[in-house]
Parts: C-alpha cells; sequence; structure tokens
C-alpha cells in the first residue's frame, strides 16, 4: 500500500483509534512527504 497522501492514517485520527502508522512514499514516484507532513504524520522514503 502506498501513502499517497497519508490518508489511511488521517482517517484512524479522525475516528479516534490509537494506533501507530508509517506513511512509506516510493522513491519512484512523486514526492508526497510534505503534505504527509503536514497533516502532523510520519513518513518516510523507501525504494
Amino acid at each position: 500500500m502506498r501513502a499517497g497522501f497519508g490518508g489511511f492514517a488521517a482517517a484512524l485520527i479522525d475516528n479516534q483509534l490509537d494506533c501507530w502508522v508509517m506513511n512509506v512514499v516510493p522513491v519512484s514516484g512523486p514526492n508526497t512527504l510534505p503534505v504527509i507532513y503536514d497533516r502532523g504524520l510520519l513518513g518516510v522514503m523507501h525504494d
């Protein structure tokens, strides 16, 4: 599963579910980490 814009983690936060999600953005795709960070979420780039 790609991180995209961190929608999965944001949905968990909106539903007040306590869990840990690491958003992984592929190196070969567009860099969406700034959007993920702006939402207050964690993320990394990976190949």
